[in-house]
């Protein structure tokens, strides 16, 4: 799968069903981003990124700190982090999301995932082999 920014958006989202609840769960977002970080230190600028949701979101917690991680020749900052979110009732539910960052010249490529915190490894493996997959083509 190539991927190419054409404008600011998401530009792909790929979804997995659970046949038992009827639910689409997301599996893998792709997003293209306008940046003000300069990614001259793709690990310092994700830590900066990160530190943003950490303010935004309740409970955030690293399991993968912050490190730089190289895929199909593309340099990229990766993490792993949980975090609580509520449903409609209040009720808390633990999430755990992956995130790959690709800087880019003024714009990044994130490619993030959010799985329910109980037996997430299985899913993460999935989305590991699906990025192993992708190649991003600099312009």
């Amino acid at each position: 799968m190539w991927i190419h920014l054409e404008c600011e958006r998401n530009l792909i989202s790929i979804r997995k069903r659970n046949p038992e609840t009827e639910d689409f769960l997301t599996i893998i977002n792709i997003k293209a981003q306008p940046s003000d970080l300069e990614f001259n230190n793709i690990l310092a600028d994700l830590c900066k990124y990160l530190f943003r949701v950490a303010i935004a979101v309740k409970n955030f917690d690293y399991l993968v700190e912050p490190k730089t991680v190289k895929i199909n020749d593309n340099l990229a900052g990766y993490a792993l982090f949980s975090y609580t979110i509520l449903d409609e009732n209040q009720n808390q539910t633990k999430v755990v999301s992956a995130i790959w960052v690709f800087p880019m010249k003024d714009f990044f490529y994130l490619i993030g995932s959010g799985m329910v915190n109980d037996n997430f490894e299985p899913i993460l493996d999935e989305i590991k082999q699906i990025l192993g997959t992708f190649k991003i083509k600099k312009r």
